[in-house]
């Protein structure tokens, strides 16, 4: 899946994907567009015990292979995506719970990004469903962009981006949306989701995938109207 940034002149173009890393993938590293200015690293998980980010079932080897198409666009930029649709249901919920928790992934999740060479972490939390957890992904990208900052004067290095993958709506559910203002002070840039509305895992019915034909403007123009331009990114 691929997105490109809702946005206005004289704003950057971001051209982004996400590479899945699961072992139906047959889809070889050098087959992606090295015209991308993201590529997303789908998906490291949450160790259920510990918190701290496990990426013990993801294709490092094939990580390495991105080198090549890095030194055909140095603009490139590859963050580590942490969840996906198919996370354990309660993950987040339970690594974002206590201060403690958090403190455990956002430690581990700097840790990995370094380590790796990563140039940014990407939160693809499917979703927050109440105000509890709304409450905790709010705390959750403070403190972590708090980490971040203070790994970026300790290591001398740029710090780390930080995105998140986000609902076509910042509408969490009918009385309840997500916390825009923290989003729009923590975060480099968000995905909004405007595909996955069926699927035959989880539809009645069966319909596209996402919109065949424009949809309500209004829709989207609710995070426009929340977040800058260059915070927004447009999932197909």
């Amino acid at each position: 899946m691929s997105a490109e940034m809702l946005q206005f002149p004289p704003t950057t173009m971001v051209k982004a994907s996400y590479y899945y890393l699961g072992p139906e993938n047959k889809f070889e590293v050098k087959t992606v567009d090295p015209t991308f200015t993201h590529i997303f690293w789908a998906f490291a998980q949450i160790d259920s015990s510990s918190h701290e980010v496990d990426i013990s079932t993801m294709n490092l080897p094939q990580f390495y292979k991105f080198a090549e198409i890095v030194k055909t666009n140095e603009q490139l930029q590859i963050l580590l995506s942490i969840g996906g649709k198919n996370a354990e249901k309660n993950m987040f919920d339970s690594m974002t719970r206590t201060l403690e928790n958090r403190k455990a992934f956002i430690e581990s999740s700097i840790d990995v990004a370094r380590t790796y060479g990563f140039h940014g972490l990407d939160l693809a939390w499917e979703y927050p469903s109440n105000k509890v957890e709304v409450g905790n992904f709010r705390h959750l990208i403070e403190e972590w962009r708090v980490a971040v900052q203070k790994d970026s004067v300790k290591t001398g290095k740029l710090p780390l981006l930080l995105t998140a993958a986000v609902r076509y709506s910042p509408d969490v559910n009918s009385s309840l949306q997500y916390p825009v203002d923290a989003i729009a002070k923590n975060l480099d840039f968000v995905n909004i989701m405007s595909y996955d509305f069926y699927g035959p895992d989880w539809s009645d019915v069966t319909r596209p995938p996402a919109a065949l034909y424009p949809s309500d403007p209004e829709v989207f123009l609710l995070w426009v109207s929340s977040l800058t331009s260059s915070e927004e990114d447009l999932g197909f």
